[in-house]
């Protein structure tokens, strides 16, 4: 029988890259290009290619595992800004249309004034991580810091880890405003404890 998965997260985390890794794990994933509306989607609902909302049902979860995908949101954000992809993204992950500045720069300060995350990244993880069965999330460092884990988790090899490549970020912290990186080290921090207590689990 084919293994099943689905990888969803935030985006700007390699998770492009992951799908495709997992692919040649020999799963069956959802679509890469999230024509499926899963790859960014809520656990509340995927948003199909027609523009409709579609809820879940319990029973296509269970079947599979669910392969969750994260980074430093700092990094993970810039890499939205930089491909201009930023409100749509947002949209994608929350299903909340929100005109927030399109310039990186005004963006944080757009953050640090109002104290509040758009992409609303905690709340992303936090409903997949809490209520979705079979979650295990990561971020693409796992394979080589927690290789025997994940290794047990996913049923893959040495020699399928490492054909797994860290390559450099298009995005890195440059000139982001103290305040802006302050206001997500919690957000990051919650979520790398939460993950990897659920990794272990």
């Amino acid at each position: 029988m084919e293994r099943q998965a689905i990888v969803v997260g935030w985006g700007g985390s390699a998770q492009s890259y992951i799908m495709g890794r997992i692919k040649s794990f020999g799963y069956s994933i959802n679509h890469a290009g999230n024509k499926d509306g899963i790859k960014h989607g809520g656990l509340s609902f995927k948003r199909a290619s027609d523009g409709k909302a579609k809820s879940w049902r319990w029973e296509d979860l269970v079947t599979k595992k669910i392969i969750y995908i994260y980074s430093d949101p700092v990094l993970c954000i810039k890499s939205h800004f930089k491909r201009e992809w930023a409100r749509h993204q947002k949209s994608i992950m929350t299903g909340i249309a929100e005109s927030f500045p399109e310039d990186y720069n005004e963006f944080q300060e757009y953050v640090v004034s109002n104290q509040r995350d758009p992409f609303m990244l905690q709340m992303h993880f936090d409903n997949w991580c809490d209520y979705a069965p079979n979650v295990i999330p990561l971020q693409i460092e796992d394979f080589f810091e927690h290789t025997e884990i994940i290794k047990e988790k996913l049923s893959i090899t040495d020699s399928q880890i490492n054909n797994i490549e860290i390559k450099a970020r298009t995005a890195y912290k440059e000139t982001e405003i103290a305040e802006y990186e302050e206001f997500y080290k919690p957000v990051y921090d919650k979520v790398r404890r939460k993950s990897l207590e659920k990794l272990y689990t």
